[in-house]
């Protein structure tokens, strides 16, 4: 069950996924990092054709979508 956040139209989950996905990024030193970190998610997020976090928490078979996700980055470098 998700409950509504009055103040910003998001479910008490997609703040707490924000808040971990928060403290995880800026955890980390380096900007460098930080920034890589960022651009991958990004990436991976769009090549499971997901705009939100707790969408890849459901996504069919993960390992297998990473998997692919590995292969599709591989072809792009031959």
């Amino acid at each position: 069950m998700s409950i509504m956040n009055k103040n910003s139209g998001k479910t008490e989950l997609e703040n707490q996924e924000e808040d971990i996905y928060f403290n995880f990024i800026n955890s980390l030193k380096a900007e460098v990092t930080k920034k890589s970190y960022e651009r991958d998610l990004k990436l991976f997020m769009d090549f499971c054709n997901v705009s939100k976090l707790s969408k890849l928490l459901v996504i069919q078979e993960p390992q297998k979508q990473i998997i692919h996700y590995l292969m599709s980055l591989r072809r792009r470098w031959v």
